[in-house]
């Protein structure tokens, strides 16, 4: 380095310096290394083993979720027609009871509804009284 005021050179010098600085990281071996590195793998399996569980899991979710409201549409699509069935049959009905009329009859104290007399029933047999 002839001037260390020249910015060009300080620049030149820093550049040195992290080449040898890369040289000694890369020539310098943790001797934990290789067992973090197998650790990190493991860790990077495990992670994407229960990402691919969570998507079956709800893939489940969703086919289960999807039967289920097929099953109540279909309930419902059912339920629908029985009471389009039933509206036809209760309209039907007022069609026939409108031109329709009750008549209610009384019978007196002395008539039975089927025209019989009271007398007419068979009576229990009489006590005899001492």
């Amino acid at each position: 380095m002839s001037d260390a005021r020249d910015p060009h050179e300080v620049l030149e010098a820093v550049r040195r310096l992290e080449a040898e600085l890369a040289g000694v990281r890369a020539r310098a071996v943790h001797p934990l290394a290789g067992e973090i590195d197998r650790l990190r793998e493991a860790l990077a399996e495990d992670a994407a083993t229960e990402r691919r569980r969570m998507v079956e899991d709800l893939d489940t979710v969703l086919a289960l979720v999807g039967d289920s409201w097929r099953s109540t549409r279909a309930q419902l699509d059912a339920m629908r027609q029985e009471l389009a069935v039933t509206r036809a049959e209760l309209s039907a009905l007022r069609g026939a009871m409108e031109g329709a009329t009750v008549e209610v009859r009384f019978a007196g104290a002395g008539h039975r509804a089927n025209g019989e007399s009271p007398q007419a029933r068979p009576t229990w047999p009489a006590t005899a009284s001492g």
